[in-house]
């Protein structure tokens, strides 16, 4: 699916918004598990997907907000960059 105001490709989580923590260097588990392969199907994540939020994942999320306005970069994930 892409975004229609942008013509980029939109990603969809399927977590319920009140089961939403953000994620950061050092997590571990299931959400780590479903964002790690989100961004390496949008390439910015090269390494095996292993549930951990080490700094493999943090590059890739912090290199994941430069191409779209607006979402702040730092390395972690919150309700908005998700």
């Amino acid at each position: 699916m892409t975004y229609p105001l942008t013509g980029k490709p939109a990603v969809i989580f399927s977590t319920p918004i009140r089961e939403f923590a953000i994620l950061s260097l050092g997590d571990r588990g299931n959400s780590v598990n479903q964002l790690q392969p989100q961004l390496k199907l949008l390439g910015y994540y090269k390494n095996e997907i292993t549930g951990i939020y080490g700094n493999p994942t943090a590059d890739a999320v912090d290199q994941f907000p430069k191409k779209y306005l607006g979402l702040p970069v730092g390395g972690s994930v919150d309700f908005t960059t998700k």
